[in-house]
């Protein structure tokens, strides 16, 4: 019963977005796909629109730094 409880616990458990990009990046220098990486996270108790939501922050870095 203990072990159930403490599986909740951590499953709850989200990571920050910083540790998120960093998390994506060494996933995507290893040769994990996308879903992979996606599955992952969700493991790790981050939620689809973190997910998301850091995407688009990623996406908006990436195209200020273009300019």
């Amino acid at each position: 019963m203990l072990m159930l409880a403490l599986g909740s616990v951590n499953a709850q458990s989200s990571m920050t977005d910083d540790q998120i990009i960093k998390f994506v990046i060494k996933e995507q220098k290893a040769g994990s796909s996308q879903q992979e990486i996606v599955t992952k996270l969700m493991q790790k108790g981050v939620t689809i629109d973190q997910i998301r939501r850091v995407r688009k922050k990623a996406e908006r870095l990436q195209k200020n730094q273009g300019l």
